[in-house]
């Protein structure tokens, strides 16, 4: 790690003349509005002054690089690693700074989306094309969100419409192993008011996910989906805004059965979430701000001869928060959570709900040549009792140019209902139950970081360092297993990140690299790669676009194995015929790259894509 870390400082001093070269060029072009995040803490801020390692994706990016899904969107991004099980529609692994894929938080709207048994969001069922912008901020987060923010905090924002007038698009796109999607959408604005809608079909016959060849598992594997969202944003007072956000999506996918018969299995999910905010100006200093909203996460499970089994979870989410600006320099927000879970499922659970409550506080001071942030926060839960969280980020301006953040956070993550209230029963290899007596994972977050950026060019390099203790592991006693308290890793690493654009070209890179252990065996962690890297080059030729793509990664293990590295590349392009006709196209796996990010068994491997195609038409009116 200190041999990379060495590199990475070098690194710096080749970056700082040509960012000062580049600031040069970026004074002759028109300057951009300055981006505003909202997730670091919770208050509108810009990003130049987010303290929080922060990463914001745009619906444009999101057209430009076209990715599969979610998780192939997220994982070309510092710090995040992703597997899926097979293809589009399976389940997938996120890894935020190599914590587990239920130790983020990820909201759609402000609203919590994750399973309450299973504990992690299922993003492989969050549509792409409902996505308007997504902020990722990367750190403890619990101080500020409660639980499940050990790795950090992901938000999605679906998508609205804020120019005025009418407007409306259709979309059909065909591609490789039978894909097809179209979409529509609409939408209206004036003054006081604004609301867009869309739907989309999506279908694939999708590729065999493992490598498994008899017993019925040798067949391709597919996926369907159905999706749309619709918001309402209205200022019916000069200092009221309220809007409402809806996005759902209903899928089938087959799978096959690792263990034995696989003919025929297929399952079936839905997610929703929906969201009422609401933001009150009562004066120059001091605002209100809330949202309201629930999420259902719906799976069911179909097995030929057998019941369908269903895993069922019912959240509502209430919060309320006023922002205070003391001075210039200084500003307070105290809020209050809520959040209800409810279960509904075929498994006999000890327990179907729980609530939360958790009260929280902020102080924000910008200074001139220095910035800090404060926070704090405490929860109750009613299934597992209380939790206390702070953090601190100092930041101090070298110069104009270069700022060095600090960080220091405690975080938790909460036993879900299958690590809590799981009932008993008798297995092929024994008997297993839940634990009503777990204790949340509990964590601390020590991160520096050294950046420096202009209007078109930011670069930044972080090194970051997690332990968490009381990581729920299987421990079997007297032939029964259940979840205890009983693990604990340790994560570490470097994210170096440069992103730049000028004229008609656009370039993104990021290199990271990661020692994500158990401290007791020394192992590494399975599905985190040590190190991976990714490259977007494009350029604006008159109304072609062009791009390529590159990502990378070795050092992942995997039940004890440690997986070959690979590299794939893929190339973009767009052509607009005036403003209202568009045709684009994208190659995914150019050089058709046979790699694996996850295994189905200790000898056999979930299988991934080969070199895919996809040609879309647009048409905007």
């Amino acid at each position: 790690m200190y041999q990379t870390i060495r590199m990475l400082v070098s690194l710096v001093i080749l970056l700082g003349p040509s960012s000062v070269v580049a600031q040069q060029d970026t004074n002759e072009e028109t300057n951009s509005l300055e981006e505003i995040v909202v997730t670091a803490t919770r208050v509108p801020t810009p990003l130049s002054d987010t303290l929080s390692t922060t990463e914001i994706i745009t619906a444009e990016e999101i057209e430009r690089t076209k990715p599969r899904d979610l998780g192939d969107l997220l994982r070309r991004k510092s710090g995040i690693g992703f597997r899926d099980s097979g293809g589009r529609g399976s389940s997938g692994g996120l890894f935020v700074r190599g914590t587990s894929t239920d130790q983020t938080l990820i909201l759609i709207d402000g609203i919590r989306t994750a399973s309450a048994t299973q504990g992690a969001t299922s993003i492989e069922r969050i549509p792409l094309d409902s996505i308007e912008r997504i902020e990722i901020i990367k750190g403890p987060m619990s101080s500020v969100y409660g639980a499940a923010a050990i790795g950090g905090v992901i938000q999605i924002f679906t998508k609205q419409y804020g120019d005025k007038g009418t407007f409306g698009t259709v979309k059909t796109t065909a591609g490789t192993n039978n894909f097809k999607k179209h979409n529509a959408r609409v939408g209206y604005s004036e003054e006081a008011y604004s609301f867009s809608a869309s739907v989309l079909k999506e279908s694939t016959d999708g590729i065999d996910r493992t490598e498994f060849k008899d017993d019925g598992n040798e067949d391709r594997d597919g996926f369907e989906q159905t999706a749309g969202n619709f918001s309402l944003s209205l200022d019916p007072l000069d200092n009221l805004a309220v809007n409402f956000a809806h996005v759902q999506s209903s899928s089938r996918f087959d799978y096959d059965n690792v263990y034995g018969n696989g003919k025929n299995l297929y399952a079936q999910a839905k997610l929703t979430t929906s969201s009422v905010r609401f933001e009150y100006e009562q004066s120059e200093s001091t605002n209100f701000t809330g949202v309201f909203g629930t999420t259902k996460d719906h799976y069911t499970d179909y097995v030929p001869d057998s019941s369908p089994e269903h895993f069922n979870t019912n959240k509502s989410d209430l919060s309320v928060q006023v922002n205070l600006i003391l001075s210039a320099q200084n500003q307070v927000s105290f809020g209050v959570d809520y959040q209800n879970d409810k279960i509904d499922s075929t498994n006999s659970y000890q327990e179907t709900k729980r609530t939360n409550k958790g009260f929280f506080a902020l102080w924000q001071y910008q200074g001139i040549h220095s910035s800090t942030v404060l926070n704090g926060r405490h929860d109750h839960n009613s299934a597992f009792g209380s939790n206390s969280n702070y953090g601190l980020q100092q930041s101090f301006d070298l110069n104009d140019e270069y700022k060095i953040v600090t960080s220091y956070g405690t975080a938790f993550k909460a036993p879900t209902f299958n690590d809590l209230f799981w009932p008993k029963k008798e297995y092929s290899w024994g008997t297993y139950q839940g634990n009503p007596d777990l204790e949340p994972e509990k964590s601390k977050s020590f991160e520096i970081s050294l950046r420096a950026g202009s209007d078109k060019l930011n670069w930044q390099i972080n090194a970051f360092q997690t332990k968490i203790i009381d990581l729920i592991g299987t421990q079997t006693i007297d032939t029964v297993s259940q979840p205890t308290n009983i693990k604990k890793s340790t994560q570490r690493g470097v994210e170096v990140e440069l992103t730049k654009e000028w004229k008609d070209y656009i370039f993104n890179s990021s290199l990271d690299y990661l020692e994500a252990k158990d401290d007791e065996s020394g192992e590494f962690l399975d599905g985190r790669a040590r190190s991976s890297a990714s490259f977007e080059f494009g350029k604006q030729m008159n109304n072609l676009y062009v791009g390529i793509d590159v990502f990378g990664e070795r050092g992942r293990y995997d039940r004890g194995k440690k997986l070959p590295s690979y590299a794939l590349w893929g190339i973009s392009s767009e052509y607009n015929y005036g403003d209202r006709l568009f045709i684009s196209g994208h190659i995914k796996n150019l050089f058709d790259k046979q790699y694996v990010t996850n295994l189905a068994s200790p000898n056999s491997a979930y299988q991934n894509e080969g070199r895919t195609f996809q040609l879309s038409v647009e048409y905007k009116f």
